[in-house]
């Protein structure tokens, strides 16, 4: 395994709330701050900073391009400030873990690092274990051999009963968005929360309706999966995988089979969801290399190992000709497909 090396050290990047990084960059002036601060009033001070980009939309203060302007930029600085400076405290890590199925070796001692609040992508070639490897992380899968820790607690030794409540740390984003054909959109978010959680239906209606404004389905809480498009389809199912407020959302391939338009909507409420809540976030992709754009923390799986792992910024750089084979889709080099 190779691992991108630090260019240079810096002081580690802190995140300010989004008002002040609006403020600070000029994206908005102190009047406008404080007019949506104010218009937050009856807001949960735990979710003003979440709210406070729309808001400032909602008073004409911001238009929404905007402000997908200035979040993108946030995102890229920290990107930058990532690849200098990439000592952040993992979340969630792999030692040594192996996994045969069908007599197959799938993850051949794998060792990764999930860093905590960044957005980190497992890419490599199709059938090469990164699914596999997602649903170790969440425990849905268990190694033959190996650790599997979440913040230092080793998932592959807890009883099913203690495994349970971990998961509750955790959402996930399945490929196909998995949403149920029988239940309406307002129905499927609401569900996680009427299944874990004790909490009264009137608080739950507000929790589902603000989370499908923040994935732009604002109306659509009436319709059936089979109304919606395919982009509708994997907004819906994001709504649905962050309205228990994780800690951790794993991402299975969330542009799988969307237009290029699309994908990139998608890519931009990722990126508005992390600037938002700050969750860490582990996505699948083959959207290589768009998802370089859209990431901190790249690793790459190849043959069941990890051939390297890093910032995004310093594994695109890469010289290995199987990183360069895979970003550039070249049909010639060490990847033989033909």
């Amino acid at each position: 395994m190779t691992t991108a090396a630090t260019v240079k050290k810096s002081a580690p990047f802190e995140a300010k709330p989004l008002g002040q990084r609006l403020l600070a960059s000029g994206c908005i002036n102190s009047r406008q701050l404080d007019d949506a601060l104010a218009a937050q009033s009856s807001v949960d001070p735990s979710e003003i900073n979440h709210l406070v980009g729309r808001t400032l939309v909602s008073l004409g203060h911001l238009t929404s391009a905007r402000l997908r302007s200035c979040l993108v930029k946030f995102f890229t600085d920290e990107c930058r400030e990532y690849r200098d400076n990439p000592s952040v405290p993992a979340i969630l890590s792999m030692k040594g873990v192996e996994k045969r199925l069908d007599g197959r070796v799938v993850l051949d001692g794998i060792d990764l690092d999930i860093p905590e609040q960044r957005i980190t992508a497992i890419i490599g070639i199709s059938g090469g274990g990164k699914s596999v490897t997602l649903k170790h992380l969440v425990g849905l899968m268990r190694p033959d051999q190996g650790v599997i820790s979440l913040n230092g607690k080793n998932l592959v030794t807890l009883s099913p009963s203690e495994l349970q409540k971990v998961r509750r740390r955790f959402s996930l984003l399945f490929q196909g968005g998995a949403l149920f054909d029988s239940l309406n959109v307002f129905d499927n978010v609401a569900f996680p929360l009427r299944e874990t959680t004790s909490i009264p239906e009137t608080e739950i209606h507000k929790r589902v309706m603000n989370s499908l404004e923040e994935v732009n389905l604002a109306g659509m809480e009436m319709k059936f999966p089979d109304e919606l498009s395919g982009g509708m389809n994997k907004r819906a199912a994001l709504a649905r995988a962050l309205i228990t407020r994780p800690e951790i959302i794993l991402l299975d391939e969330p542009t799988a089979g969307l237009d290029p338009i699309i994908e990139n909507a998608i890519h931009h409420l990722i990126c508005d969801t992390f600037m938002r809540t700050r969750t860490t976030m582990v996505i699948i992709s083959h959207s290589v290399p768009s998802i370089f754009k859209w990431c901190h923390h790249v690793i790459v799986l190849h043959q069941g190992k990890v051939r390297a792992s890093g910032p995004a910024l310093a594994i695109q750089e890469s010289l290995d000709p199987v990183i360069r084979q895979f970003i550039h889709g070249d049909v010639d080099g060490p990847i033989h497909v033909l």
